[in-house]
């Protein structure tokens, strides 16, 4: 983005921003803002896979516990039958 600098009879130091300017601004701004909504489309879409393989992975662990406990639990019952 270029500014006009100030006329050389302009002791004040003020900047001159014409909406053109203004408007080129604005266009980037629509651009950068498209591109981080694509991006964020993007993310949420892996976030939402990443927590469904999340909870699978947790009620197969969950399962394996039970399973590990029951397991346990009867082997620990047969052994005192044995002896």
């Amino acid at each position: 983005m270029t500014m006009t600098p100030p006329n050389e009879d302009n002791s004040s130091g003020h900047v001159v921003v014409t909406l053109a300017q203004i408007y080129s601004v604005v266009l980037e701004v629509q651009v950068d803002v498209s591109d981080i909504k694509t991006a964020l489309t993007e993310v949420s879409k892996k976030t939402e896979d990443h927590e469904t393989r999340i909870r699978a992975l947790e009620r197969r662990v969950w399962a394996a516990g039970g399973a590990g406990g029951a397991i346990g639990g009867f082997l620990t019952y047969l052994i005192s039958i044995l002896k």
